[in-house]
């Protein structure tokens, strides 16, 4: 190897230009993740399981999909919360959520039972059923028992919210459409979670049972869609048990056996 030499005849050390000591690459960083560690990037998976997004605020349903997040919350993002996914900040306002601490409304219930022994009676409504009725509670406040009254009544009888229920709702009780298709989705998924819930009794045949109620909902007859329908509706206000939901569905199946 030849030495360089400098102006004045002395021999410089050769230095290689090929890893100067300002390149990263030479010292084995890995600098994207050093970025991703820093939380300078937001993490998007759609293979986040339900487990891990359960009773976690840090994950959330945005624009269609299970994202990491820390903080910077969007009205419209989902969480999930005791199993059941609702707005973060519906879950927020109903106090299940208060940083990172999450209550379910399970725990919640437990809780008010242990510290009210004398004032809290055991509710035997499933949790969708008791988080939907705080939900109408919180949004319409000493109007929340007529909303589920007239909703109910447009369900069994319609199967969906009629002209004069929407009428009502809004001349009434002061509920924009908005609101009102939002409390009727939110009952829509209460009703359906308890339903499932009902129809599975440990011979792994409960999908099948839901399947055989969806159909009767939409081509049975006219009593098959209201007794369906009502099943519905009493899951979704916590009016139905399991034992009430079992002997209807035989019921109903039994001509078709």
């Amino acid at each position: 190897m030849t030495n360089a030499i400098d102006a004045n005849g002395n021999i410089v050390s050769n230095t290689s230009n090929l890893a100067p000591t300002n390149d990263l690459r030479a010292t084995g960083r890995d600098v994207q993740g050093e970025k991703v560690a820093d939380g300078r990037y937001s993490k998007v998976s759609t293979y986040i399981n339900d487990d891990e997004a359960n009773n976690n605020p840090n994950v959330i349903v945005r624009d269609g999909s299970r994202q990491h997040v820390s903080g910077g919350y969007r009205p419209d993002d989902i969480v999930r919360v005791g199993a059941m996914d609702m707005q973060y900040e519906t879950a927020v306002s109903l106090g299940l959520i208060q940083g990172d601490t999450v209550t379910t409304p399970q725990e919640r219930f437990l809780a008010d039972s242990e510290n009210n022994p004398n004032e809290a009676p055991v509710d035997p409504r499933p949790p969708a059923a008791q988080l939907l009725e705080a939900q109408i509670e919180l949004a319409m406040g000493d109007a929340a028992p007529a909303v589920l009254d007239t909703f109910a009544k447009d369900i069994v009888t319609y199967g969906d919210l009629s002209e004069e229920g929407f009428a009502f709702a809004q001349s009434r009780l002061g509920m924009s459409e908005q609101a009102v298709r939002s409390i009727y989705s939110e009952m829509q998924e209460a009703g359906g979670e308890v339903l499932s819930d009902f129809m599975e009794v440990g011979d792994g045949l409960g999908a099948e049972r839901i399947e055989f109620l969806v159909d009767r909902a939409e081509f049975g007859t006219r009593q098959e869609q209201e007794i369906v329908r009502g099943l519905w509706v009493k899951a979704a206000t916590g009016k139905l048990t399991r034992e009430a939901a079992t002997k209807a569905f035989d019921k109903l199946y039994a001509p078709y056996d």
